[in-house]
């Protein structure tokens, strides 16, 4: 293995030690010493339904594919993912994204129960938060920005009701370990107020300030916006950017069509790349496509699932 590769593999490891650490927090609670200085919210039938309790006004922007949250994304992400987790739910009982071959997501996977654990209170209340979509980037220096949409809309988690504003608009809950919500559609938590902040101004700013959009588009003007499972990432070997976007054919995802997009793939890769394709309807593919347009190498495939997900990206 060489030292680049290493490092990055090193890297994505303690992302993944960061983002699983939170969840113990969450679930056991804030220590008792301050409990006096957050909000518990025990009386859950007080609690109105579909606007948060939070006050000020809830971030509203659109969040339907992995472009719209690339968009609300700082200019450094260099990988990220979106998943429409209640479309899949409702199409098929196998949770495919979970269980999908790493070599081809190419970033760490989070799965709906590990965002449920952050805005489910630790008492278990009656109606438990459930996500809906939810959207994970990974940033420099590991840091981390994750976008979901939960119904209901309830604040049931704790957090110091010393709340403040951004812009004196926005409500900015910070628990007691510094990690930040910004309630709304969809929902933005962040490991700091500074991140969060940072975020907004992307929302609430001018349309010409940089964002992750900017760095992936050569990419996102050839994919499909709809994909139920997508993915962005540019640390990565065998090309300078990659896109993967997977979508239901069928209603129960037996039939499935993989995209994939190379921004300046190696050599290897893309040799590699077109001998799967002059091979992939004699091995059971109903579509096989590649085309090149410029640095932009694209191959769409269509079949069954476990196929798909199992046809390599690249020469290893």
């Amino acid at each position: 293995m060489d030292q680049k590769t290493g490092a990055k593999i090193v890297a994505g490891f303690l992302a993944l030690i960061m983002l699983l650490s939170i969840f113990p927090y969450f679930l056991n609670g804030d220590s008792s010493d301050s409990q006096q200085q957050n909000n518990q919210f025990d009386d859950y039938d007080n609690i109105q339904n579909d606007n948060f309790n939070v006050g000020g006004q809830l971030i509203d922007h659109d969040f339907n594919s992995i472009v719209d949250a690339l968009q609300m994304s700082p200019s450094d992400v260099y990988s990220a993912q979106y998943i429409d987790v209640e479309y899949i739910n409702s199409t098929t009982n196998k949770l495919w994204f979970e269980v999908l071959n790493p070599n081809i997501t190419t970033v760490n996977k989070i799965s709906k129960n590990e965002v449920d654990s952050i805005y489910n209170s630790p008492t278990s209340p009656q109606e438990k938060i459930s996500t809906r979509q939810v959207y994970y980037a990974e940033l420099p220096n590991n840091n981390f920005l994750l976008l979901s949409t939960i119904t209901p809309k309830r604040v049931f988690f704790k957090y110091n009701t010393a709340i403040t504003s951004y812009d004196g608009r926005h409500q900015v809950l910070i628990k007691e370990n510094g990690f930040t919500n910004v309630m709304g559609e969809p929902t933005l938590f962040t490991p700091s107020r500074e991140l969060a902040e940072s975020i907004l101004s992307i929302i609430t700013g001018p349309a010409t300030q940089p964002t992750a959009y900017d760095a992936f588009s050569p990419l996102l003007n050839f994919s499909d916006d709809y994909s139920e499972f997508q993915v962005v990432s540019s640390q990565i070997d065998f090309a300078d950017k990659y896109y993967l976007g997977i979508s239901n054919q069928d209603g129960n995802f037996t039939r499935t069509t993989r995209t994939t997009i190379y921004q300046n793939p190696t050599s290897e890769t893309s040799s590699y790349l077109k001998q799967l394709a002059k091979t992939g309807l004699s091995r059971g593919f109903s579509t096989y496509n590649l085309t090149n347009e410029g640095d932009i190498l694209k191959v769409v495939i269509t079949g069954q699932f476990q196929d798909v997900i199992d046809e390599d990206i690249q020469n290893r």
